[in-house]
């Protein structure tokens, strides 16, 4: 769920456009949650690169991957391969991780982008009220229409943070050692950024890059599921006003962005990135951008000169902060 980004520092064009080209065919890229949309288009443009991409989602086999993925596979490319990965089981993550050193000897690039949108929609509701879903998140006066219960809110934390978190530690041990750095590259969105939190106290907790620690993210997002299980109302609390669990989510996912950024300095650039308001599934085909025009903005951030800026986050092609 990528809504519009707003403000921000323009990339340096030699950072985004004229990078050097470090990689090589025997570059290993690993993108979660690539079964459709942005995924599997950040899939096919490594892939276009000559960089080896392993495209991963939840399905069990190959032939039961969406048609656009299945293509990519099929289409004769032999520097795309398929392998089961669900990042909310421990099993799976292992058994991938396990297949991958095994495989590959590691990876040089991953690419989180599984990810859940964590609210219910009435489209009766929605219907009746002549509203579209991109209204709902652009000025919430329908906000009624979404509701966020436990399930969907342990569902969306569990893939979007505290599953990004359980592949990211799996496989940061196999990064390859290179001159250009390892890569992790996180999608966010726009919605994540702390300006939506509604306490000083938590945006000062989250933006300390130098006491940040897992510790306290996780802190803050038990705190947000304990006033979820008591039915407290969101709209009168420190939460985000839009889309809470899922904004909630990516302020998690880019506070462990920045601490990942300082404790992997020296081996690996990791940045979070929004690529824009998206036509996709999430959005209800209701974005801006084609999923093509969203990967290429992902894409440019995983493949950064060597040297190139770690620990932020991107807006499109914009520095912009947390």
């Amino acid at each position: 769920m990528h809504l519009e980004a707003q403000g921000g520092a323009e990339m340096d064009k030699s950072s985004c456009e004229a990078a050097e080209e470090w990689w090589r065919k025997e570059t290993v890229a690993v993108v979660t949650g690539a079964n459709r949309g942005i995924g599997t288009e950040i899939v096919r443009l490594l892939a276009d690169k000559g960089i080896t991409v392993v495209l991963t989602a939840r399905c069990r086999q190959q032939q039961d991957l969406s048609q656009q993925s299945r293509a990519l596979i099929e289409e004769g490319r032999k520097n795309v391969v398929f392998h089961t990965l669900d990042i909310q089981r421990d099993d799976s993550v292992t058994a991938f991780a396990q297949w991958l050193k095994n495989e590959f000897g590691g990876l040089d690039i991953l690419i989180n982008n599984a990810g859940l949108g964590g609210a219910k929609v009435d489209w009766d509701l929605l219907e009746k009220r002549q509203m579209d879903f991109r209204k709902i998140l652009e000025d919430g006066s329908c906000a009624e229409a979404l509701t966020e219960d436990e399930e969907t809110a342990k569902e969306c934390l569990g893939t979007n943070y505290y599953g990004t978190k359980r592949i990211s530690k799996a496989l940061i041990p196999l990064l390859k050692p290179s001159i250009a750095e390892a890569r992790i590259v996180n999608v966010s969105s726009v919605l994540g950024l702390l300006k939506f939190l509604r306490s000083e106290t938590l945006q000062r907790q989250l933006s300390d890059i130098e006491n940040i620690s897992e510790e306290v993210i996780d802190c803050t997002v038990k705190q947000f599921m304990e006033d979820i299980e008591r039915g407290a109302d969101l709209r009168d609390s420190v939460w985000p006003v839009r889309l809470p669990t899922y904004s909630l989510s990516k302020v998690a996912l880019n506070a462990y962005t920045r601490l990942l950024a300082r404790d992997l300095n020296g081996k690996a650039c990791v940045n979070s990135v929004h690529p824009g308001y998206v036509r996709t599934s999430m959005t209800f085909d209701t974005g801006d951008i084609s999923s093509v025009e969203g990967a290429e903005y992902v894409v440019r951030v995983a493949l950064l000169p060597p040297s190139g800026p770690s620990g932020q986050n991107f807006l499109r092609a914009q520095i912009a902060p947390f």
